[in-house]
């Protein structure tokens, strides 16, 4: 689960590495694997702690590779291990708090609202880490919050 929804993020950096243009095709892609992503995310049940564990690892492991310019390298997979934790407890309390609700369409407008707009708040060292809307970077919807949340509303109507 967490690496269809990590697949767009590597997707980006390898067309920018290989100098790959962005072209009908490659929208076209990235909006299959998005809509293939959110529908397995909302649709498929699985557990909100492991998604949000991996969504944690592989977005930004890249936070403790800073350790090795102070010789603390012996830190590095600790850190990445407690993010991981730390976003797999945030999406498991999203899940818990979601039990909560026991009108359908009061648990759609939840999910809107959470995964649209709840993560601009959620700002470990003052920096705003996880960005959903950051996945329809080349696709063919945009990538302010009106775009997405308009995409997340429509998976909940169909």
């Amino acid at each position: 689960m967490a690496t269809l929804i990590s697949l767009p993020v590597y997707l980006n950096f390898f067309m920018l590495k290989f100098g790959i243009n962005d072209n009908f095709f490659t929208k076209f892609i990235f909006t299959f694997i998005l809509l293939l992503a959110f529908i397995s995310f909302f649709y498929i049940k699985h557990s909100f702690f492991q998604t949000g564990f991996f969504i944690g690892v592989f977005w930004f492991y890249w936070i403790s590779l800073s350790f090795r310019y102070y010789n603390l390298s012996f830190l590095i997979p600790l850190v990445i291990f407690a993010i991981g934790v730390f976003y797999g407890a945030v999406f498991w309390i999203i899940k818990k708090t979601e039990n909560f609700i026991k009108n359908s369409y009061m648990k759609k407008i939840y999910y809107i609202l959470i995964f649209t707009f709840a993560f601009d708040y959620l700002a470990p060292f003052t920096f705003d880490w996880l960005k959903p809307e950051i996945l329809f970077v080349n696709s063919f919807y945009g990538v302010d919050k009106i775009n997405f949340a308009d995409c997340v509303f429509w998976y909940f109507v169909l």
